[in-house]
């Protein structure tokens, strides 16, 4: 299972928890980052968004992209993944219906990657 199928899963885990475990979704994020080596998280950055354009929750949605950041982090690079710009293109329009806050966590990847 890749990391964006394991985070899918995760998302539909941790959402329900959140009202009893406000950090659950969070841990998920770490503990699926720690077990990745610099590779694979590179390699998992655009799918990653990609699963947020599926979010209809917000917070659920904003944890993709901070999971996606913590995988270039994780990576240590700047270098653009493979799809990466058009993920972000279609990734913009779907932020647009969180607002602000979405179309921040967009311009935070952009920033990170240098589009």
């Amino acid at each position: 299972m890749n990391p964006s199928e394991i985070f899918k899963l995760e998302i539909e885990r941790c959402l329900p928890l959140l009202s009893e475990d406000e950090w659950a979704l969070s841990n998920a994020r770490d503990d699926l980052v720690e077990k990745l080596e610099p590779y694979e998280a590179f390699a998992a950055i655009s799918g990653i968004l990609a699963l947020a354009n599926e979010q209809q929750d917000e917070y659920a949605f904003s944890s993709c992209c901070w999971l996606a950041l913590q995988m270039a982090g994780k990576a240590n690079t700047t270098e653009i993944p493979e799809k990466l710009p058009e993920v972000l293109d279609k990734l913009s329009e779907h932020a647009k219906g969180f607002g602000d806050l979405g179309l921040d966590e967009i311009e935070r990847v952009r920033k990170w990657f240098r589009l």
